[in-house]
């Protein structure tokens, strides 16, 4: 199965900027092997720069933020899915700009995604 998002333009709501292309490995979990993976994985290596990515990711809709650490976790939306014991459109849902998961909600992807929950006040 491959899967790929086709070059798009950047807005406040979208971090990924770049044609990117994931492939699944003999566990149908995704590959992340395009050029800009690879090129982010080197930038995140420098601590400045991390720490500037982490501060803009923290911006991001809470969407925007599920959908990279699905990713970066190497797993599809069915294969979050199952982990979650909901249906892949649950997880789509999820992943769209209007949708706002409750606590409980959030409380399992944060144990399935490895990742906290931070609550920044306003």
């Amino acid at each position: 199965m491959a899967a790929s998002l086709g070059r798009k333009e950047i807005s406040k709501n979208s971090v990924i900027g770049y044609t990117i292309s994931a492939k699944t490995n003999e566990r149908g979990n995704l590959k992340m092997n395009s050029g800009f993976d690879k090129h982010f994985k080197k930038l995140m290596k420098n601590k400045t720069i991390e720490k500037e990515y982490s501060k803009l990711f923290l911006q991001e809709p809470i969407s925007t933020q599920i959908a990279i650490l699905r990713r970066e976790r190497g797993l599809s939306q069915k294969q979050l899915a199952d982990k979650l014991h909901m249906p892949q459109p649950a997880i789509a849902r999820l992943e769209r700009d209007n949708y706002l998961p409750n606590i409980s909600t959030l409380s399992r992807l944060s144990k399935v995604l490895h990742c906290k929950i931070v609550l920044i006040p306003q």
